[in-house]
């Protein structure tokens, strides 16, 4: 009963929310002024005390409350909704790559698809009121051009083109490897807002350099504190999970020992213009040239030490990082892991006690959700599946698949592995932990 009255809800990048703390706080306000603009007003609003959410695409299970508004459209008339759409997405690609090859029938005879299926999902209201609307850049075309989609296009990864561009619906596998709770897991609200407000100041509201953000912009970054890279090397893609440990945690808001993931850089071999290797290190010394702790933790792959990245040089791709990372002025500490991989069984395990966040004798965990955006959608997307001995394992078979992207196949949760394990993987012996409850 105590608090303001609102007359309406509209909420950007509704996926950043603790939906129920805002059902508890925030929505129930949504209330009175009855007589002023209400069904009994002389004037009434249609929309009095109505909402509206307008977000990029969820890529978490747990943001897929959003998409749940949608399901009239089968519910009420046998309508498809987020598969239709998904078919449109991909056409809306291969229209793209038309255009870029100049194939002026297929791209028509893609668009006259296009057309007929968005006609099966044209929006209409539901009986309860609500009306679920999906959009992308095509949408806005007219104002935009395809010229900037195709620049867009060439410029950006595809899985990255095809989420924040296209709104492309992501899914999460059922029997997860990982168990990831968002509120106690994952956060959003980590970025420097005094900073980046002196720093708009100070540089006269320069867009350009404010379009180019670095680790000053990172409010889960403490400068002072040393940083900690596990890279996970490949011919499809080639990366770097970016860590920290901190005292304060960002999920839960309390102030505690905490290992944080705050950022991710990757590249494709058809992204690079020189060396690989060198130009995923120069995007993460770029990013954090202004990290006044320029000693890091490097946690080595394995395979990246047996690994000969190319004829020319004798070095593996370990070597050759961090030569790189030393050239740009950072120390380098080297750590790894006992073995060659570390067992999947013992991960598995390891892991499943780390998420259940409630025993002190394992750490805390937490991803940076905005700047570790592939790293969930890989641990989300990862299928945990058990062998002939009854131990588990992770299905890593969509590394093996064309129709799925490398950034969101399982290397992402690869490299997060690697740092985890090296890190805590004796706690499984020390603890004797061998049973894990039952996710109900």
């Amino acid at each position: 009963a105590r608090g303001p009255n609102l007359d309406r809800e509209i909420i950007d990048e509704a996926l950043t929310i603790n939906k129920d703390q805002y059902d508890q706080e925030v929505s129930p306000a949504n209330r009175g002024n009855e007589e002023k603009f209400g069904k009994i007003s002389p004037n009434p609003i249609p929309q009095h005390h109505g909402f509206r959410y307008v977000s990029s695409m969820p890529f978490m299970q747990e943001q897929r409350w959003l998409l749940d508004y949608g399901k009239y459209y089968e519910q009420e008339r046998g309508i498809q909704l987020f598969q239709i759409w998904n078919r449109i997405v991909k056409l809306q690609i291969q229209m793209i790559q038309a255009k870029k090859d100049d194939n002026r029938k297929l791209f028509k005879d893609i668009l006259k698809e296009v057309i007929r299926l968005k006609n099966k999902i044209s929006p209409f209201i539901s009986k309860d009121g609500v009306l679920f609307l999906l959009a992308n850049a095509f949408d806005n075309v007219k104002n935009l051009g395809l010229e900037y989609l195709i620049r867009e296009y060439d410029k950006q990864t595809l899985l990255t083109f095809m989420i924040e561009i296209l709104n492309w619906v992501i899914d999460k596998v059922e029997d997860c490897y990982y168990y990831i709770d968002p509120q106690l897991h994952v956060y959003y609200d980590a970025t420097n807002d005094s900073f980046i407000r002196d720093y708009a100041e100070n540089t006269n509201w320069d867009f350009e350099k404010l379009g180019n953000p670095d680790s000053r912009f990172d409010l889960d970054c403490d400068p002072n504190q040393q940083l900690e890279i596990s890279p996970d090397w490949g011919s499809k893609i080639s990366l770097l999970s970016i860590g920290q440990e901190r005292h304060f945690n960002f999920a839960t808001k309390v102030a505690q020992p905490v290992d944080c993931f705050i950022n991710e850089f990757f590249i494709k071999p058809d992204q690079s213009k020189g060396v690989m290797i060198n130009d995923l290190v120069d995007t993460f010394t770029q990013y954090y040239q202004y990290h006044a702790n320029k000693t890091l933790t490097y946690w080595r792959d394995r395979y990246g030490d047996s690994k000969h990245p190319n004829v020319k040089s004798s070095q593996t791709y370990n070597e050759q990082a961090i030569n790189r990372l030393k050239k740009k002025g950072w120390n380098v500490i080297n750590k790894v892991h006992r073995g060659m991989e570390p067992p999947q069984h013992d991960k598995y395990l390891l892991w499943a006690n780390i998420l259940k966040s409630n025993d002190p004798y394992y750490p805390s965990v937490i991803f940076n959700g905005q700047k570790c955006k592939f790293t969930l959608i890989s641990m989300n997307n990862t299928k945990v599946t058990e062998d002939s001995t009854g131990k588990f394992k992770k299905d890593k078979s969509s590394e093996r698949k064309e129709s799925i992207l490398p950034e969101e196949a399982t290397h992402f949760g690869d490299a997060v592995d690697k740092r985890i394990w090296s890190k805590y993987g004796s706690l499984l012996t020390k603890h004797r932990t061998t049973f894990v409850e039952p996710r109900l």
